[in-house]
């Protein structure tokens, strides 16, 4: 880095011309370091170099104009704006060699049917514990109440099936480190008989698997209580994207190649439902 002492002009001005920054870059330098007004000022060639430390939800775009990250009580507006232009890798799913529980049963059967085998094997596993993931800063629990309270969620009003439901529990830490924080809202009750006095604001996550040719989003919410007693719920999400599959005709034991790259699937797509009009 180039340094000056007393700038005659200020350094944006010197760092904006195009001359300058030509012969900056010819010397190998990337940038220019100067006293301004008695303060130490540093002026850079490629505005992605400078990078604040405290943003914990940094954004991909190389101008640090645009750097936003996800508020409380956003409008829904402003969230898509934020997202509107990231992308999510969607997971590889497994099953565990203990879980033996088909999928088939849970496909085709009511919560309350698939609650009573559900839950005790997913306790029995270890699967009702401690999570925590590094989108949010606090720790939150799966417990046996979050899992009733899914999976009638799921069933009531998001519309998949419960394997998928069985599915994501069983990948819950990668679909979590894997998520991105779509939404912070405070008590959406309050003010009414449904108002919580212990909770402080919710967190709503937004994750994605790929099960066959489809990729199925999953909501996570992360409820954050005074007594830091938080909670996690989760459901998968109705809507899915199907990718196809480039050359089915391949051989077997040829990697399948899908349409939509597992690298490049934008939060737009996966919550085009809640794009604002206009």
């Amino acid at each position: 880095m180039a340094t000056y002492d007393d700038s005659v002009k200020y350094i944006y001005d010197i760092t904006s011309s195009k001359a300058f920054r030509d012969r900056i870059i010819e010397l190998g330098y990337d940038g220019v370091e100067a006293q301004e007004s008695g303060l130490q000022t540093f002026g850079f060639v490629d505005s992605n170099q400078f990078k604040n430390i405290d943003n914990t939800n940094p954004t991909s775009n190389p101008d640090i104009r645009y750097s936003s990250r996800i508020e409380v009580d956003m409008s829904e507006k402003e969230r898509y704006e934020v997202l509107k232009d990231k992308k999510i890798q969607p997971q590889e799913i497994e099953i565990d060699k203990d879980f033996d529980i088909e999928f088939s049963f849970l496909e085709n059967n009511i919560k309350s049917v698939v609650e009573k085998t559900l839950v005790p094997k997913l306790r029995e596993l270890g699967y009702l514990k401690k999570y925590k993931t590094t989108v949010v800063d606090v720790d939150f629990e799966f417990t046996g109440r979050g899992t009733s309270k899914s999976l009638h969620s799921q069933e009531n009003y998001y519309g998949g099936n419960l394997g998928d439901f069985a599915k994501v529990v069983l990948n819950m830490q990668k679909l979590l480190d894997n998520s991105v924080l779509l939404e912070i809202h405070t008590d959406k009750g309050k003010g009414t008989p449904r108002e919580n006095s212990r909770l402080v604001q919710t967190y709503v996550l937004l994750s994605a698997f790929r099960d066959g040719n489809a990729i199925k989003p999953v909501q996570f919410e992360v409820k954050q209580y005074i007594d830091n007693n938080n909670r996690l719920y989760l459901a998968v999400a109705l809507t899915k994207i199907e990718t196809g599959v480039k050359g089915n005709t391949a051989p077997q034991n040829e990697e399948r190649t899908y349409l939509l790259p597992v690298s490049n699937i934008s939060i737009a797509q996966l919550i085009q439902k809640n794009q604002p009009s206009g």
